[in-house]
């Protein structure tokens, strides 16, 4: 995340050839929302820290696809 002028920006970089810019919408202690109409895919991405994982999505007006991060070395209790 990044500061241009008044805004908040979120930064995509190595995904395009070029860095593909987001602006910060929303914003708490736990999430965070970003958009860029202008993008084919995604036009908006979402960060949700959770107690146990952190879900990243990616969307449009029609799709959305959702990532789900664990922390590293945490046990999970599988059945």
């Amino acid at each position: 995340m990044l500061k241009i002028n008044e805004n908040w920006v979120y930064r995509v970089v190595g995904v395009h050839e070029d860095e593909v810019d987001f602006l910060i919408t929303e914003i708490n202690s736990t999430s965070f929302s970003a958009e860029n109409k202008q993008n084919d895919f995604p036009k908006v991405i979402t960060y949700k820290l959770k107690a146990e994982f952190l879900k990243a999505t990616i969307a449009d007006d029609k799709n959305a696809i959702d990532f789900i991060f664990e922390r590293e070395g945490r046990i999970t209790k599988t059945e």
